[in-house]
C-alpha cells in the first residue's frame, strides 16, 4: 500500500484524465512510460512477486492509470520472451498434460472443426 501512497503523491497535482489510449504521440502501448514512472518501477522491482500486488491493489482501488502503467511495466519486461520464460517469470505451473490439451484445442479451433458442446453432453446423460 506504500507504493500506491507513494505513486498517487507524486501524481497529486497531474490531470487524472490524461490520455493513456492514443494522443498525439502515439498508441499508448508504443511509448515509453514518462521517466519518473519508469525509476518508479525500477525500484519497486522487476519480478512479477513485486509488481503484481501492486497492479491487484491499483486495480481494486480503481486507479485506472496506475493499472495501465503497471500493466505497461510488465509488458515491457516481458516483450521478447518465450512462452515457457514468461510461464516463469509469473511463477505459473503447467503440466505437459495441460499444454498438450491446450494445443489440441488451439488447433481444433483453428482448423475450424466443431468444439464439443459441454451443454449436449449434459442432456445426453440426463443431466440438465
Amino acid at each position: 500500500m506504500a507504493l500506491v501512497l507513494e505513486w498517487l503523491e507524486h501524481h497529486q497535482d497531474e490531470d487524472i484524465e490524461e490520455k493513456t489510449v492514443a494522443d498525439d504521440d502515439g498508441p499508448f502501448r508504443e511509448r515509453p512510460l514518462p521517466e519518473w514512472d519508469a525509476a518508479f518501477f525500477g525500484r519497486v522491482g522487476s519480478g512479477w512477486a513485486e509488481l503484481a500486488p501492486l497492479i491487484e491493489a491499483a486495480s481494486y482501488l480503481n486507479i485506472d492509470r496506475l493499472v495501465k502503467y503497471t500493466a505497461k511495466a510488465i509488458a515491457d519486461q516481458m516483450s521478447g520472451m518465450s512462452t515457457e520464460q514468461m510461464r516463469a517469470y509469473a511463477g505459473i505451473q503447467v503440466t505437459e498434460e495441460e499444454v498438450a490439451a491446450l494445443e489440441k484445442w488451439v488447433d481444433m479451433d483453428m482448423s475450424g472443426d466443431q468444439l464439443v458442446d459441454i451443454n449436449s453432453q449434459n442432456s445426453d446423460n440426463g443431466v440438465e
